[in-house]
């Protein structure tokens, strides 16, 4: 049996013999000759396949190089448009902020122009119900609505109705007794019957009275002394004019806004010519009236001063072309007129407000507010705000809290006048009142306000800020009004006198009127005749 080695001998030698042979092959050239003759053809094939390549690379060099120059020619092409559009894009861009200057300044024209047709429009569109203006200066009144309808009958009387008599008089002349001409012819065929029938004919005319004294001269026998009888207080010129013709004379110009000169000329022609008063005593009149009646005002003043609630406001007049103030302070039976050079805290000062401590009704005058007052409340005018509410709403059509807040305030008015308002359903009130303005604070969010109209804004702000002064009314525990239209009214006789004079002559004669005409409105408030009180005033002596 063969052993392991012998087997690898055997293998080993039979890789020896191949090798051998292998190496002979290739040393004998027979391997080359087969290689070479094996590969000719490739060789040639690439040969041709080169050949070709170095044609097509020479070519292509060529191509190349063409396409570097047409490249270079391309890039300096290439870079002068490129210049070119730059320099074209800088000057576009130069024109473009140029036209974006330009389109800014065209859209801020169009809104100054907008704001300014707003604001304008705002302006024509406002009148007594939207503002502050009296409706005096409203030449066109609205047409007031009215809800009922139309009859179809004339005006006046109806039949079937019992009409509104005439108040008659009591006869100041002899009665005329009236006799039909048929009792007159035969009076002895009628008889005369308790039955009467009665008319009477009311007329005025003007009576002149003239006392005359005479204080005869009487002299001493013994001393030859000439004495005469004192005349009485009210005689002292050579002719005087009584208590009765003052209170017209002053009566007319102060209350009737009537002229001094139409004064004269009424009282000459209501006397057949009989009376010829001069314009220059009538124009002192009233400053003797007004020392004559000092202490009348100076208890005016007191009692407003004791008076739990006081109205207050102020309208412009012209002395010498200057612009003046009057202000008024008046409760619901006395009134105070003053002359103020200045508005604001130091013409309040010039008004018996200075040393006043209860509640204050007013318009929204912040000078009210002063730490100088120690006023107890304040309530704001309401007609006022309603009246800014509408204008809010004639604007800004596009808000809802100005009609909310509209609405809001006419009804807590109309419950307050009911006088039945519980705690609970006050407290619902101003609850609601915060709401709208919750609602008035979202809205501007959106809808800021333009520079040329912040009257809504503005009113919303002050709502909120003046909340409790706004609605003092309703939490005071006093009696306040929700509006100062009493002092708008008692200042409606100073803008008609300012109207019909134009221009005050001095701040004395102003002054003077404004002290007759406390005494005037406070005797109409309190249902005083105020021809009597007049006449009563001239009557004192000084």
């Amino acid at each position: 049996m063969r052993t392991e080695l012998e087997v690898k001998y055997d293998i080993l030698r039979g890789d020896y013999y191949r090798l051998e042979r292998k190496l002979e092959y290739y040393e004998s050239g027979k391997a080359f000759e087969s290689l070479k003759a094996k590969y000719e053809k490739e060789i040639k094939k690439l040969q041709n396949k080169l050949s070709m390549s170095e044609s097509s690379y020479k070519r292509m060099s060529e191509n190349n190089n063409k396409n570097i120059t047409e490249n270079a020619r391309l890039r300096r092409i290439i870079s002068e448009k490129d210049s070119e559009l730059q320099d074209a894009i800088k000057e576009y861009e130069g024109m473009l902020d140029e036209y974006k200057n330009l389109i800014d300044e065209l859209r801020r024209q169009i809104n100054d122009l907008e704001g300014t047709i707003k604001k304008m429009s705002a302006q024509l569109n406002r009148d007594y119900t939207n503002s502050s203006i009296p409706s005096s200066k409203d030449e066109n009144h609205k047409k007031i609505s009215n809800s009922r309808e139309k009859s179809g009958r004339l005006p006046g009387g109806q039949k079937g109705h019992k009409g509104s008599l005439r108040r008659p008089m009591e006869p100041t002349e002899p009665v005329i007794k009236l006799v039909p001409q048929e009792v007159t012819e035969n009076p002895e065929d009628w008889e005369e019957m308790e039955i009467k029938r009665v008319r009477q004919v009311i007329d005025a005319h003007m009576e002149i009275s003239c006392v005359q004294y005479e204080a005869h001269a009487y002299r001493n026998k013994q001393t030859k002394q000439i004495i005469y009888s004192a005349f009485p207080a009210n005689a002292v010129n050579e002719v005087n004019y009584g208590e009765g013709i003052k209170a017209l004379c002053c009566l007319l110009p102060s209350y009737c806004n009537v002229s001094i000169r139409k004064t004269a000329e009424l009282i000459r022609s209501l006397t057949d010519n009989r009376l010829n008063i001069s314009t220059g005593m009538i124009a002192g009149l009233p400053k003797e009236l007004k020392d004559k009646t000092e202490e009348d005002r100076k208890e005016i003043i007191h009692r407003l001063m004791c008076s739990p609630v006081l109205h207050s406001d102020a309208t412009g007049i012209r002395i010498n072309g200057e612009k003046w103030n009057i202000y008024v302070t008046a409760n619901d039976r006395d009134a105070v007129y003053t002359l103020s050079k200045v508005k604001g805290v130091e013409g309040i000062k010039a008004t018996p407000l200075k040393n006043y401590v209860n509640a204050v009704i007013h318009d929204h005058d912040r000078s009210y507010y002063n730490e100088e007052f120690s006023f107890k409340e304040h309530q704001e005018c309401l007609a006022h705000i309603i009246r800014y509410c509408q204008d809010s709403i004639d604007n800004e059509p596009e808000l809802t809290w100005n009609s909310r807040m509209k609405k809001h305030l006419q009804w807590i008015i109309h419950r307050y006048k009911e006088k039945n308002i519980t705690e609970d359903e006050r407290e619902v009130l101003i609850q609601t009142y915060d709401e709208i303005l919750d609602t008035a604070e979202k809205e501007y969010r959106l809808h800021p306000p333009v520079k040329y109209y912040r009257e809504g804004f503005n009113l919303a702000k002050r709502l909120k800020a003046y909340r409790n002064e706004t609605l003092a009314f309703l939490t005071s525990e006093t009696e306040l009004e929700y509006d100062n239209n009493l002092s708008e009214r008692l200042l409606r006789q100073c803008k008609r006198k300012s109207k019909a004079v134009i221009s005050f002559r001095s701040s004395e004669s102003t002054e003077t009127y404004c002290d007759v005409l406390s005494l005037i409105k406070t005797a109409d408030q309190k249902g005083i005749n105020i021809y009597q009180m007049m006449k009563e005033g001239f009557s004192r002596t000084r």
